[in-house]
């Protein structure tokens, strides 16, 4: 009997010992008994969120920056798949983004190497659809969920076949439910989910109050410079709406993608680009100026522009997020005339800042731009590379650009109105809880075959 009660308790002992190891390894509670819960117990579900990207400023490593502090909060075992975050991306980042990154990240390298509770997991793959099958989970999830989308309304053919193997895919707006299911996707398989803005970090009361030098109006366009974008559009009616006499100024934060041929700075694209005839400009100017009359060609000629970025990369010069947060406070409008968006990081960001937004009602935007909360810009579909895009309403961009020059009320009234509408419907906790809600109920109501 003593030989059997010796041999209990050193059973007892070393399973304590290696329940201890486990959370430890795990990054699980360990104090207070919390007690009494063993690893499995805490750990019942493992979420999975696969990025096949490294640590940028890409809109999809962005979007994930809105929700990973919360998920790390709100889930025992939330583990991020993704590339390497090197240290001097870290320090640009908040606390508790990097933290974050940083804690689920070591969670996954547990679940790598084999420590691992039994349990069930939900897998979420953001990236194009195809792509999933290259990061396919390291065991059979009970749930598999793709986050995607389109800046397009169409869809390439073999993203249709390879969302077939999710159980169900999120995409941010009711536009893109539409957009998925018109290509084929059955609608019972598409969920809208918007992205989420940190309403609590993009706080106007947070930034740095800006020494103004001038009266002058200051529109702010952050994008990156492609066609989709609209940077000609926006070029052509700044210039075709204001004169260097104007109180306004342009200011551009952008870098130039690789893919991008032709000159690679900045400031030399765009003294290019006043030199050359374009369509918007030349039929603006006539009906406005007359036949008679030459058009400016000339940057000392045009409204003025600054550029606040001209890298070849967008860490070349990269802003922190502080710095991002004082320059929307140091503005007094954004503007994009965008062709297309999957969701539009910057324009939220903007609106969570107060800033009046002037954007293209098309794609990823039309799921918060209201009258009531902006500037929605009106347009006609156009085909570009078997895709169907949206070309801006030109004259209408003008007019409106002249409106919030003269209307400083309006402007006010509905850069409120948008951060009220941000903290409400797109702050972290708002998303976060949409999402574990939604998987939770998938996972509850999925019948495995």
């Amino acid at each position: 009997m003593i030989r059997l009660l010796i041999i209990y308790c050193l059973f007892m002992w070393v399973g304590f010992f290696v329940v201890l190891y486990m959370r430890n390894e795990l990054g699980l509670p360990t104090k207070g008994n919390e007690e009494k819960e063993s690893v499995c117990a805490r750990s019942q579900l493992i979420w999975i969120w696969r990025l096949p990207v490294g640590c940028d400023f890409s809109g999809f490593f962005v979007e994930l920056l809105g929700y990973l502090p919360l998920f790390r909060e709100k889930i025992d075992f939330f583990a991020l798949d993704s590339g390497e975050c090197h240290e001097d991306f870290l320090s640009i980042l908040s606390e508790k983004e990097s933290t974050a990154i940083k804690e689920t990240h070591r969670k996954m390298d547990a679940l790598k190497s084999g420590k691992q509770p039994n349990a069930k997991t939900i897998v979420i793959e953001h990236s194009e659809p195809c792509a999933w099958s290259k990061y396919l989970p390291l065991q059979k999830p009970d749930v598999f969920i793709g986050r995607t989308m389109t800046e397009s309304w169409t869809l390439d053919h073999s993203w249709v076949r390879c969302a077939q193997r999710v159980d169900e895919l999120w995409v941010p707006s009711k536009w893109h439910v539409e957009a998925f299911k018109n290509a084929g996707i059955p609608e019972d398989k598409l969920m809208a989910i918007p992205e989420a803005v940190d309403t609590e970090f993009f706080d106007p009361a947070l930034a740095k109050k800006q020494e103004r030098h001038s009266d002058d109006l200051v529109l702010l366009s952050v994008f990156k410079w492609e066609h989709r974008k609209g940077w000609d559009v926006l070029l052509d009616a700044y210039w075709s709406a204001f004169t260097p006499q104007d109180k306004v100024v342009l200011k551009i934060r952008s870098y130039i993608p690789s893919w991008e041929g032709g000159l690679t700075e900045m400031h030399a694209r765009v003294t290019q680009y006043a030199k050359m005839e374009s369509p918007n400009r030349v039929k603006y100017w006539r009906e406005h100026k007359g036949e008679d009359t030459s058009i400016p060609s000339q940057l000392d000629e045009l409204a003025r522009i600054e550029f606040l970025q001209g890298g070849p990369t967008i860490q070349e010069g990269a802003l922190s997020r502080a710095e991002m947060r004082d320059l929307y406070a140091s503005s007094d409008v954004m503007v994009l005339p965008t062709r297309g968006e999957g969701w539009g990081l910057p324009i939220v960001e903007a609106m969570a800042m107060e800033l009046p937004v002037i954007v293209t009602n098309f794609s990823g935007p039309t799921e918060y731009l209201t009258e009531s909360n902006s500037y929605p810009i009106g347009y006609s579909m156009v085909e570009r590379h078997s895709h169907m895009y949206a070309e801006p309403d030109f004259d209408q961009l003008v007019s409106t650009l002249r409106h919030v020059f003269a209307n400083a009320k309006d402007r006010a009234a509905k850069g409120k109105r948008a951060r009220q509408d941000m903290v409400k419907r797109f702050s972290p906790s708002v998303v976060v809880d949409q999402m574990i809600d939604r998987a939770n109920f998938l996972l509850s109501n999925k019948t495995r075959i």
